[in-house]
């Protein structure tokens, strides 16, 4: 476990970084336990190392990382390359019977696949999304393959990129986009209803196909900037709705590293706001933190149009990986900062996690910097963040993702 992280951060340091993650999750392992005897969960555990290790390659490091968890890292394999390693683990896994004469059983894997490029930080941050694309991939039901990229993928669609690239051509040239909405809930006002948008394409079925199906295949095949761009304007057209019904609501959009890059992206921006005359302040562009690192010159170029030029405000994303310095914040008049969902996850039991968001909220206070905390999922995890001083909140505990805007912001006082 200790060499795998001590590679990837090797690899993190090198001039060109280049490596692949996967965590390998055994289904239904506590069921197991409880049925066996530990001579025989030994036995299981080494039939499965042995058929993860014939899978790969001799300089892939393969860990045992946990209970049920396996880990297995490469710098050499390109993602496809790696993933049809990954593949081959798992229909050697579906394909065999484990245990022994005293009882033979069959297995599954759960496998979530994590890749460096441009927006990794640091060695936690590739585990957790290669974690996070496993708990996607077992929560689908177990035996398949899930790539993280700022969503998680499943691996079919990656294999199948140009199925799912005319999906979304036809799903802009026929009108088949449609946003959805979260409520961000701010825990100290109410004044301003605040909203997260997020994009689905409703297919020929009329059923709704969810951002992990479709953002990382629009990146990769050049339409992501016209997904944003129907976003940007479908969001300013809410927004000037609203000041019609004397509703003061701001709204949070994403945007892709690929999308503020574009100088026609930003000359359409300035045009629509002056358009429609809106409060630009309303609309808040949320931006991965990463960026900092990757793109400064660029990025910081877009925040100073944005902010200068339009009034709008910035939100940088997935913070907590990376440490967000005063410099930081100056730079890059940053407004909002969203704690990636992985830190509210499991956070009544990790002092870690607890002590993350107090650094950040710690810094952001003396700066006016408001902090959102993602993905919260039940009272207490709320509870925690209020104590912690946390100011804003966003996940299923408040309400699922919908089409509409209805959420009671006075409840929340």
């Amino acid at each position: 476990k200790r060499f795998t992280l001590e590679s990837i951060d090797k690899t993190l340091n090198s001039p060109k970084p280049q490596g692949t993650l996967a965590v390998i999750l055994i289904e239904n392992f506590r069921h197991i336990r409880e049925q066996h005897t530990l001579d025989y969960i030994d036995l299981i555990l080494h039939s499965i190392a042995k058929v993860i290790k014939i899978s790969f390659l001799d300089t892939d490091i393969i860990a045992r990382y946990g209970d049920a968890l396996f880990t297995v890292y490469s710098d050499q394999l390109s993602l496809a390359d790696f993933s049809t390693q990954c593949e081959h683990a798992l229909n050697q896994v579906n394909n065999t019977l484990f245990g022994d004469e005293t009882q033979y059983i069959k297995l599954t894997l759960s496998i979530g696949v994590s890749f460096i490029g441009d927006r990794t930080l640091s060695k936690e941050q590739l585990l957790n999304q290669a974690d996070k694309a496993c708990d996607k991939a077992s929560q689908l039901g177990g035996g398949q393959i899930h790539v993280y990229d700022s969503v998680v993928t499943p691996l079919a669609i990656i294999d199948d990129e140009d199925t799912y690239a005319q999906i979304i051509r036809s799903a802009i040239e026929e009108g088949r986009l449609q946003s959805f909405y979260q409520p961000i809930v701010d825990l100290s006002e109410s004044t301003i209803e605040n909203y997260a948008v997020l994009l689905r394409i409703i297919d020929k079925d009329n059923s709704h196909i969810p951002p992990d199906n479709f953002i990382l295949t629009a990146e990769r095949v050049g339409l992501i900037d016209q997904l944003d761009l129907w976003v940007l304007i479908n969001t300013i057209k809410q927004i000037k709705e609203a000041s019609h019904q004397g509703i003061k609501r701001r709204l949070f959009i994403n945007l892709s590293h690929l999308t503020y890059r574009n100088d026609a992206f930003l000359e359409r921006l300035v045009k629509e706001i002056a358009a429609y005359n809106i409060d630009p302040s309303l609309l808040v562009f949320q931006i991965n933190f990463s960026a900092v690192k990757t793109d400064p010159i660029r990025l910081k170029n877009f925040i100073s149009i944005l902010k200068d030029e339009c009034g709008c405000q910035i939100a940088f994303d997935q913070i907590g990986f990376s440490q967000v310095t005063e410099l930081v914040l100056k730079e890059y008049s940053v407004d909002y900062l969203k704690i990636d969902g992985t830190f509210s996850q499991n956070l009544l039991h990790n002092k870690g996690s607890q002590q993350t968001i107090k650094d950040i909220i710690h810094l952001t206070r003396s700066h006016h910097v408001k902090t959102i905390a993602k993905s919260v999922e039940d009272a207490n995890t709320l509870a925690l963040l209020w104590n912690l001083g946390i100011d804003a909140v966003q996940g299923y505990f408040l309400q699922k993702p919908a089409d509409n805007m209805r959420f009671d912001f006075d409840l929340n006082n």
